[in-house]
């Protein structure tokens, strides 16, 4: 089983490429990106997902980061910001700007993770009715429900409980320190479970805000994906406008 794994983790890069050159041969509809009617199972990212961004959300994790950046380069917080948002207008995430500025790979992620799982963030968070509603309903239609999050298990219970969404409505959870979505490790354990009760890789669709880990990943690993909160240009897959906009998909 280890050596599937680790095989499977190998491939997933070349996967994801010819799934991109693929996906840009063939235009497609959304129609056709989605079958429901195949879906048996809907799974969530949490952070910027289960929840939008706001302004203060994004000052909370911006305040975080302009402090790690302010401490690794020996700088104020008026220099650490501006070194910031001069890399994020390069480089267009908030990951690959700290890279840029001089942090290594898994530096700059568990920043941006640790960001997403401040005091600030959990504080700020509102139940939504109308997505409550939603995701009941969903479970009601489909039975199952994950959680996907890269948050660990305590931050992920604390930031559902202040959403008043029952961490009961998902079946299955997989938390950060369970596997790592970034490796496609996450989605590797998603499918190895569910594989068990005769569900494929297919049968399964995911719902998440990052392009690359909540979308390519599972493209490329033959997972239906859906990516919210977003306006990426020209996209070659299905993008809604928030999470409410799931009902008229799959409702």
């Amino acid at each position: 089983m280890q050596l599937y794994k680790f095989n499977l983790l190998r491939r997933v890069k070349f996967r994801f490429k010819e799934f991109n050159s693929f996906l840009h041969k063939n235009k497609m509809t959304l129609e056709t990106m989605l079958d429901v009617e195949n879906i048996k199972v809907v799974g969530f990212d949490l952070d910027q997902t289960l929840y939008p961004k706001s302004h203060e959300i994004d000052e909370a994790i911006q305040g975080y980061i302009h402090a790690k950046i302010s401490e690794k380069k020996g700088i104020n917080l008026i220099y650490a910001k501006k070194l910031f948002d001069d890399h994020y207008l390069r480089f267009g995430s908030g990951r690959k700007a700290l890279m840029g500025i001089g942090f290594e790979n898994g530096a700059a992620e568990q920043i941006v993770q640790d960001a997403l799982e401040s005091e600030d963030i959990i504080n700020s968070l509102k139940p939504n009715q109308e997505d409550i509603s939603l995701l009941k309903d969903l479970n009601l239609k489909f039975g199952n429900l994950s959680l996907i999050t890269g948050s660990s298990k305590e931050v992920a219970l604390k930031k559902l409980d202040k959403l008043g969404i029952k961490k009961e409505l998902f079946n299955f959870k997989i938390y950060g320190e369970d596997s790592s979505k970034s490796n496609g490790a996450a989605f590797i354990k998603w499918i190895e479970h569910y594989k068990k009760f005769g569900i494929n890789y297919n049968n399964l669709l995911y719902v998440g805000d990052r392009k690359k880990t909540d979308v390519d990943l599972p493209l490329s690993l033959g997972i239906n994906a859906i990516l919210v909160y977003s306006n990426e240009e020209n996209p070659d897959f299905i993008q809604l406008n928030s999470l409410k906009d799931l009902r008229n998909l799959l409702l």
